[in-house]
């Protein structure tokens, strides 16, 4: 489908399909989620893991809706990226679709647990789509429904791009220990 808006959160890569619906970004290797969208067709959110050594392809498809975009959703895409520029390596972990097929885990508590090197109660709340008014107990979520995962460990208290969302980030990493979790779990869902 040509015309289609491809933006690869976390990065500044971002382009528009061509007339065979193709295209192109040169992203370093890592762990992205990548947003296509469209006028007239659903926003589609894909997992993408690029190696090293190699690129990567990816097909993805979208669908027609009648519906107009929803804010909520897009501000909680806009708000992913800026966790990702606080974090460090040793205070958070992404998982792509790919990651969690590769590790071949059913849980998504599994893969919680493993990344936050603490103890996750399968009750702990995991924030769907970025959204916090919106959780779900962490024993609820199986990998195979996920597109992409982010886990951040409590100590995770960065200088903020804004002051707004560092506020709402500690609020949230705070509820997270409050509640005997040891870590804040965000995943995006496959739609």
């Amino acid at each position: 489908m040509p015309g289609v808006e491809v933006s690869v959160l976390g990065s500044s890569h971002g382009t528009k399909t061509d007339s065979t619906g193709a295209f192109f970004l040169p992203v370093k290797p890592g762990r992205y989620l990548v947003v296509l969208k469209r006028d007239g067709f659903a926003r589609q959110t894909i997992g993408v893991t690029v190696p090293r050594d190699e690129g990567r392809k990816i097909a993805a498809w979208l669908v027609p809706t009648d519906k107009r975009p929803d804010p909520v959703a897009a501000a909680m895409l806009f708000e992913l990226p800026l966790r990702m520029m606080r974090a460090t390596s040793v205070s958070a972990k992404y998982y792509t679709r790919e990651d969690l097929e590769q590790l071949g885990v059913a849980e998504l508590r599994q893969v919680a647990v493993a990344s936050s090197m603490g103890r996750l109660e399968s009750g702990c709340p995991v924030i769907i789509d970025g959204d916090p008014r919106r959780t779900l107990p962490l024993w609820l979520l199986s990998t195979a429904e996920v597109e992409f995962v982010e886990v951040y460990a409590p100590r995770n208290r960065m200088p903020g791009v804004g002051a707004a969302n560092l506020a709402r980030f500690g609020a949230e990493m705070r509820q997270a220990a409050a509640s005997g979790c040891t870590a804040t779990v965000y995943a995006w869902l496959r739609h």
